[in-house]
């Protein structure tokens, strides 16, 4: 893994942990959604001692973990299977209208969902830039939405959701 690759996952990964180190407990059955490589999902294991899934459109997986394949926003595992589906760093990269179908679904499978997106600043944006330069995503287009538009996303669900910031 090259320098630039290991500094911003770690960064993540530390981040993504800190959040939900009140929430994910030993022995719980998680589920990563938009798990990329699998490396957050892999340093989640570790830190928490919990079983983890990855899904997502394509297997990139660099880490020996059980794959889902997400086809039309749909995972073909039955309802309320995880304890925790964590949809981290993902909602951007998935198109507006598309990306309510996700957490619809993410609640479909799981008994809690947890949804970790950045703030769309200016350090976020050229990191993701480097990422790109580096070959880690070849998504240029961007679907990112500011705190108040998350809210009103969550808001619009017909289900209660707890929404924390960081």
């Amino acid at each position: 893994m090259n320098r630039l690759r290991k500094f911003t996952h770690n960064s993540r990964a530390k981040l993504v942990i800190a959040s939900y180190s009140k929430i994910i407990k030993k022995n719980y059955k998680v589920l990563d959604i938009g798990s990329y490589n699998g490396f957050v999902a892999d340093k989640i294991r570790q830190h928490f001692k919990c079983h983890v899934e990855c899904a997502d459109l394509k297997n990139d997986l660099e880490y020996d973990m059980y794959f889902n394949l997400i086809k039309d926003s749909t995972i073909n595992v039955p309802y309320k299977s995880f304890d925790i589906a964590m949809i981290n760093d993902t909602l951007h990269h998935i198109p507006f209208d598309e990306q309510m179908n996700i957490i619809k679904e993410s609640q479909r499978v799981s008994k809690k969902v947890l949804i970790f997106e950045t703030n769309p600043c200016i350090a976020i944006k050229f990191m993701h830039f480097l990422n790109i330069l580096e070959g880690m995503h070849s998504s240029r287009k961007l679907y990112w939405r500011n705190l108040l538009e998350w809210v009103k996303v969550i808001n619009g669900l017909s289900t209660l959701l707890d929404m924390g910031v960081v």
